[in-house]
């Protein structure tokens, strides 16, 4: 993971860096998502005409891919985070969503190997980066942005849920680009604002 990522950005993202009954996420985060679906993702999606087979990139405990597999989409993840995988952490999971996740890092070249292990398929009809884009650099984005469309049969059918925050003086992380200035990164893919959509 980029140095980027750094607490920083956690703090911004999350709210707190300790507390919660998992490593990085504060407990209220947890609470307020592990017990609630995300029906707002769940209908963007829909109203984009989602069907067929879905990979979500970033799919962290499941939560968005138990979503949509409960409104009868077949779903399946892929998560590099090294917190994710840690055996304490094993409960977090949304039921049945840990079988289906695959644990690589798109892009790296180890993601279509990752995917075969869990008997996802070898292409999606839709790709949904579920804020994996915001965790890397500049130096990272393009070979991310070209994994996720090696994935996908119809790169117009991917779908970008990012975090979009206010920068400070001397940022130069991504993660505080405008919704428009992630648009520009792949104009044919779809972008939104995570924060609409919780």
């Amino acid at each position: 993971m980029p140095a980027v990522y750094d607490e920083k950005l956690w703090i911004a993202l999350y709210g707190s860096l300790n507390g919660g009954v998992i490593n990085h996420y504060g407990k209220a985060w947890v609470e307020r998502r592990a017990y609630r679906p995300f029906n707002r993702r769940r209908d963007y999606l829909e109203n984009l005409g989602i069907d067929g087979t879905v990979l979500i990139v970033g799919s962290a405990y499941g939560y968005l891919l138990t979503t949509l597999q409960h409104a009868g989409i077949d779903a399946w993840g892929i998560d590099s985070s090294p917190w994710i995988w840690e055996k304490a952490n094993k409960a977090e999971w949304a039921r049945g969503t840990r079988e289906r996740t695959a644990q690589a890092a798109v892009g790296s070249g180890h993601e279509a190997a990752a995917l075969q292990a869990v008997g996802a398929p070898a292409a999606f009809d839709w790709v949904i980066d579920e804020d994996a884009a915001c965790a890397h650099d500049e130096t990272e984005i393009g070979a991310f942005i070209d994994g996720c469309e090696v994935l996908c049969v119809d790169p117009s059918q991917i779908v970008h849920i990012v975090t979009v925050l206010r920068g400070l003086p001397g940022d130069t992380a991504l993660t505080w680009q405008s919704l428009e200035e992630w648009q520009a990164t792949s104009p044919s893919h779809h972008w939104a604002d995570s924060r609409e959509l919780r």
